[in-house]
């Protein structure tokens, strides 16, 4: 992503997937660029950087099986959440220190 806070959590959500299922391979912009016109692109078009994040998260199909669907959404949920709490806690260092 092109937005300063989008690439932030990216980045932090693909470490926290990565140390929640290390045999997972995440990766970034893969299999599509993020540039088509979508729901995501529209939004960030109307709305500040401030005020929207838009991420979309693309699951293999060949793992998303029907006994694993639940696994993979609540280890996704769980990383989510870890980067959410990283970059909060960043944010409120970085503001204690100005």
């Amino acid at each position: 992503p092109r937005r300063n806070h989008e690439q932030s959590l990216c980045k932090a959500w693909q470490y926290a997937i990565r140390s929640v299922n290390p045999s997972w391979r995440c990766r970034r912009n893969y299999p599509y660029h993020g540039k088509a016109d979508g729901h995501t692109t529209a939004l960030r078009r109307n709305l500040p950087e401030n005020a929207y994040l838009g991420l979309e998260i693309e699951v293999n199909q060949k793992l998303a099986t029907d006994t694993q669907q639940e696994i993979i959404a609540t280890q996704l949920y769980s990383a989510f959440t870890q980067a959410v709490e990283v970059l909060t806690q960043s944010l409120l260092d970085d503001q204690c220190r100005q």
